[in-house]
């Protein structure tokens, strides 16, 4: 579609290409994000030694931590159905999750289930937040 500015015409370009295009962009950010704090816990691990049930403790707090601000920052742009965008932008940190569980364990556990399930849940809980927490009026 085309728009007259001035004596010349420029293409508009679609709103859902660029919402996608921010979508991804947060996505990749909270990838960056999981990454670096599941870098940071084994970091942390490694130097308390621990072992047992402070592993999986950490990776599940590192999928819960990242997931939030994605769902957040896209529903905060985008500005409609907080559940939906918390949801949708934090599918790709799950399919991030899942190569990582294939590619260091060869298979897919129940380790993997209750991470995606964190990352679901604390992505589309960011994204209701983010439409909740809007400025309104007061009435006085």
């Amino acid at each position: 579609m085309t728009v007259k500015v001035g004596y010349k015409r420029r293409t508009e370009r679609s709103t859902r290409r660029t919402k996608l295009g921010t979508l991804a962009l947060i996505s990749l950010g909270g990838m960056l994000l999981f990454i670096g704090l599941l870098f940071l816990a084994a970091f942390i691990c490694l130097r308390r030694d621990a072992s047992g049930w402070f592993l999986p403790l950490c990776a599940y707090a590192c999928c819960a931590v990242s997931a939030f601000p994605v769902g957040y920052i896209t529903a905060k742009y985008i500005g409609k159905s907080g559940l939906l965008c918390g949801l949708l932008s934090s599918l790709p940190l799950c399919i991030l999750l899942l190569i990582l569980c294939l590619s260091l364990y060869g298979t897919a556990g129940s380790g993997l289930l209750i991470g995606t399930a964190l990352m679901l849940l604390s992505g589309t809980f960011g994204g209701v937040t983010a439409l909740h927490l809007r400025h309104r009026k007061r009435y006085r």
